[in-house]
């Protein structure tokens, strides 16, 4: 039965995170930036001990863009995402999206990745949608780019994939993909969840919450439909 797959984006379909590094290529060139390194790293160290929320944290990383319009930022995040197809994939994602597009299943993406960099990477996956962060640009010199609502992460995540299967936007059976513990409980509420490269706390806590483990790096590249093998059901 036909359904919706739902896959994460950050070390789940790439590599490695997407948004420090765009944050970086956007601005290494410009010298003010340099300078506002020591800022931002105590914006993390703040993050980490709890006095900041990520939305908090995000808005400030988001800040070092401000110099650039709409459409610089955009372009640049097109220019990202045809990287990162390129380079930046693990071995066994297109494969993985390819099977599941074959049985019918509708294919998002969700993850707290900007709309300027996740949209134009699901454009070239050829997904049918985006849960991510959204971007209020800014409209005078007085103002700046800023996050529309709440960063798209953990709670804020379930929340909104929660609220698409209230509506029927997305359908059950549901299977999702996360490596990451902050997706959890949407790994629960899915009919399949699979932790994919998973953090050593994803794994221990897969085990034990019935999900299935999965390695999008282990595929046998030069056999023609090589798939992405489920290493453990624990269903």
């Amino acid at each position: 039965m036909a359904g919706t797959a739902i896959f994460d984006l950050d070390r789940t379909l790439t590599r490695q995170p997407t948004w420090l590094r765009f944050v970086w290529r956007f601005n290494r060139r410009r010298p003010l930036f340099w300078f506002q390194i020591p800022w931002l790293a105590g914006c993390a160290i703040a993050h980490k001990a709890g006095l900041i929320d990520r939305t908090a944290i995000k808005n400030h990383f988001l800040a070092t863009l401000g110099w650039a319009s709409r459409e610089q930022v955009e372009r640049a995040g097109r220019d990202f995402a045809v990287r990162e197809i390129e380079t930046g994939l693990r071995p066994g994602a297109r494969d993985l999206i390819v099977r599941h597009r074959g049985v019918g299943d509708r294919i998002y993406l969700a993850t707290a990745a900007s709309d300027f960099i996740a949209d134009p990477i699901a454009d070239l996956l050829g997904v049918d949608g985006v849960f991510c962060t959204q971007t209020v640009w800014k409209t005078s010199a007085a103002t700046n780019h800023m996050i529309d609502g709440r960063n798209c992460y953990g709670a804020e995540k379930l929340r909104c994939i929660q609220a698409a299967l209230a509506r029927g936007d997305v359908k059950r059976p549901l299977t999702i993909y996360s490596d990451h513990v902050s997706d959890l409980q949407l790994l629960i509420l899915a009919n399949q969840g699979v932790a994919a490269n998973p953090s050593k706390a994803l794994r221990d806590l897969a085990r034990q919450n019935g999900l299935s483990i999965t390695d999008l790096d282990l595929i046998q590249a030069n056999l023609p439909g090589a798939q992405a093998t489920i290493l453990e059901d624990n269903t």
